[in-house]
């Protein structure tokens, strides 16, 4: 009892002065940046063109698969609407499952499953796989288009476009990408009622034979199998799938803007309004640049704790979010966005709040805790997003459809972590562009009009034109 004594005193008296060697208000040095290990897939192409990549994950009896369909963009027309209407109707029914079987079949196994245009996606548990992935098959592979089926699901949509017709969210985008790229361009078409009513069934089975096709696509396996025995069985359920040649797409884009205006879109129901800077770019993941955009649109309007928002919002108190965004595209020419939401009284002050933040990125070098700080946040949400099946199947589908080196994700910190100052300061400088951008303001206009013709910035007033809803251009009396 005496010993067991002694030896607790003396924990408790050495206990404190470890702790004491410890100085709290330090913060610990970061160790080496981690290295992603998404796997090796094994990777094979049936004869009709179908390449599949399988990548074994044994730490749960769980496995996903996903087919995506690389196809290029489709650029707008009378039927725009072809493509929803198709992604409708694919997985309500088959030729060997009626309508509701399907749905059941994978309800009873506890799966889940989406099917549409632009490809599939499965999960299951290891042991149900091989009946799920069998339904996948069948549904890209034998769908059943019904008249009946195909009016209910166009008035489906009809209703959705009816629902829209006044959300100002949605007007917004649509007036931005209109603005951007024109109604032909992939990116700025759009469903109307009279494009969805030019469609008829045969529309769509001419467009699900031309589209989704092998040759074109990708089927990515990840979770707990074994890999010869799942090549056996996607050989066998997607062998007879056959190879076509895809029709030729081409689309016009406006050319850039070369002056910065104001392109205001009157929304009289608007109780707040909708501001967008933005321009075009073009920037591919693979792109020597890629790395320090991503980083730079990450200080600029990345998250929470970004300079948009920072500004706006806690300084100005104009708005509760601000954010930028960068998009990359190995087929056509993307966008560079700064956006926000807020009241009719402070929408022309915070205009110029924007147009401050992203002119201050492009001509002052960002602080180093700033560019460290940043880096370490943008470090943690890729690992912790690495962990999901599902980032890991598009990080596998990225390095095949992007042309990126395959070492592309393992190395992906470590390249972050090589973005430096000046980096920054040059691509804020090559695709932040106020020069060639547009401010897109979506708004009520009784409310907006008189000051928005009146704002400056560098002491120059902004030219001031204005849109209906659909992106037309309106000449308006003074």
């Amino acid at each position: 009892m005496i010993k067991k004594n002694i030896i607790s005193l003396l924990f408790f008296s050495i206990t404190p002065f470890c702790y004491s060697q410890i100085d709290r208000s330090i913060i610990p040095k970061p160790g080496p940046p981690p290295s992603i290990e998404i796997g090796d897939p094994v990777e094979f192409e049936l004869e009709n063109g179908l390449k599949v990549l399988l990548v074994e994950n044994n730490k749960l009896p769980r496995v996903t698969a996903s087919l995506i369909l690389d196809n290029k963009p489709y650029p707008g027309d009378e039927k725009n609407g072809t493509y929803s209407m198709t992604s409708a109707l694919l997985g309500k029914e088959t030729k060997n499952l009626k309508k509701g079987k399907l749905t059941q079949k994978i309800d009873f196994l506890g799966a889940s499953f989406s099917v549409g245009a632009g490809g599939a996606f499965v999960s299951s548990l290891s042991k149900y796989f091989e009946k799920v992935l069998g339904i996948m098959a069948d549904a890209i592979l034998n769908p059943k288009f019904r008249q009946k089926e195909f009016e209910k699901e166009k008035n489906k949509i009809i209703e959705i476009i009816n629902s829209n017709s006044k959300n100002v969210t949605q007007i917004a985008r649509r007036a931005e990408r209109v603005l951007s790229f024109g109604k032909n361009h992939p990116s700025g078409k759009y469903v109307t009622k009279e494009t969805l009513n030019n469609v008829n069934l045969d529309d769509v089975k001419e467009f699900y034979s031309q589209n989704l096709i092998p040759n074109n696509a990708y089927l990515i396996i990840i979770g707990d199998f074994q890999s010869e025995e799942v090549k056996k069985l996607v050989i066998n359920l997607f062998k007879n799938w056959k190879k076509k040649t895809q029709p030729n797409r081409n689309w016009n884009s406006p050319p850039n803007s070369t002056k910065l205006k104001i392109h205001f879109v009157d929304v009289p129901n608007a109780i707040q309004s909708e501001i967008v800077f933005q321009n075009k770019v073009s920037l591919k993941m693979g792109d020597p640049d890629y790395f320090p955009v991503i980083i730079a649109n990450k200080i600029l309007g990345g998250g929470p704790e970004d300079r948009l928002e920072k500004q706006l919002r806690e300084v100005k108190g104009y708005t509760y979010s601000a954010r930028s965004s960068v998009g990359t595209s190995k087929y056509m020419q993307t966008r560079f966005r700064a956006f926000t939401s807020t009241r009719f009284q402070v929408t022309d002050s915070a205009v110029i709040e924007l147009l401050k933040e992203i002119k201050k990125i492009r001509e002052i070098p960002v602080k180093d805790d700033e560019l460290k700080n940043v880096k370490i946040k943008y470090a943690g949400n890729f690992v912790l997003n690495s962990e999901s099946p599902s980032t890991i199947a598009n990080y596998a589908l990225n390095i095949k459809t992007q042309g990126l080196n395959k070492d592309f994700y393992k190395s992906y910190l470590t390249n972050i972590n090589r973005v430096t100052k000046s980096d920054i300061l040059r691509v804020a400088k090559k695709y932040f562009n106020i020069n060639q951008g547009q401010i897109v303001i979506s708004g009520k206009g009784t409310e907006l009009i008189d000051k928005l013709k009146n704002v400056k910035f560098e002491g120059k007033t902004i030219p001031f034109e204005s849109y209906d809803q659909f992106g037309n251009k309106l000449e308006i009396s003074n």
